[in-house]
């Protein structure tokens, strides 16, 4: 809707123009899946499904086929994901391979870079989930990150999110004067 204001009698400048522009509804398809119980450990589950996702959804492709994207409530369980992630992939990798039948050296899944996001990552490790691919860089790049990255950035080529389902609140009690 546009819409030209009236010049003011007061000899104020006339208002510029202006456009408003609103896009309802999504842009692209998205397929929501949730887990069909509650889990204990909502940081190894977050882990498994983005390692899974990796390994079934393109992992074993040459093609770069999109990042993750996981959120979790907490740095700490985020430096916790990236820990079991990179614990967890080799063996997975060699599961996964006697599964599909495919022998060593032969088109097994693209290798994959853990990356943490948070506040109080210092600037150069937050700056790596911005910079751009180098030639010959296949890696799916899985980002495990607090609600730093939901509403402050953008974070490009991501085809999966994974949301823990979590958040870390702070409450004030006034009784306690504690938050």
């Amino acid at each position: 809707d546009e819409r030209k204001a009236s010049p003011p009698d007061d000899g104020t400048p006339e208002e510029e123009e202006g456009t408003i522009i609103s896009i309802d509804g999504r842009q692209h398809p998205v397929d929501v899946f949730y887990a069909a119980e509650p889990v204990a450990d909502y940081v190894k589950a977050a882990v498994d499904t983005a390692l899974r996702i990796h390994l079934d959804d393109g992992g074993g492709g040459l093609s770069h086929d999109g990042d993750l994207l996981c959120f979790l409530p907490s740095s700490e369980d985020v430096d916790r994901a990236v820990s079991l992630a990179e614990d967890a992939l080799p063996d997975l990798i060699a599961s996964h391979a006697a599964k599909r039948g495919r022998r060593r050296g032969g088109g097994g899944p693209r290798a994959a870079s853990f990356l943490p996001l948070y506040g109080a990552l210092p600037r150069a490790a937050q700056a790596r989930i911005f910079a751009p691919r180098g030639p010959g860089d296949s890696a799916r790049r899985i980002i495990f990150s607090t609600n730093v990255a939901e509403t402050s950035v953008t974070i490009p080529d991501v085809s999966h999110v994974i949301d823990a389902g979590r958040v870390k609140e702070s409450r004030y009690n006034p009784s306690s004067r504690m938050r």
